[in-house]
């Protein structure tokens, strides 16, 4: 696991014993308790889009690599055309 799914795992964990501390006692208010979830579900988000960054960042490596090959192919193909033409001349 990474640092940041441990910690999320932590804050989860801490925004449940939250709520159930304010519900069956009353030491943390209920801004508190509301915090500690917004945070969790922030930090769950910006986790996430982090992936989702990586993701798309490899994504558009692999097509800028496809478009250089196809490119490459059109190329060969029109050389292979020319060679046909001259050969039928």
């Amino acid at each position: 696991m990474r640092v940041g799914d441990v910690l999320l795992w932590v804050l989860f964990i801490l925004s449940l014993a939250m709520a159930l501390w304010y519900f069956f006692g009353s030491s943390p208010t209920l801004e508190q308790s509301i915090l500690i979830f917004m945070i969790t579900a922030l930090f769950g988000m910006v986790i996430k889009i982090t992936k989702i960054s990586a993701n798309l960042d490899n994504l558009e490596k692999r097509f800028n690599r496809f478009e250089i090959d196809v490119m490459n192919s059109f190329k060969s193909l029109k050389e292979d055309i020319n060679i046909i033409k001259e050969g039928l001349n």
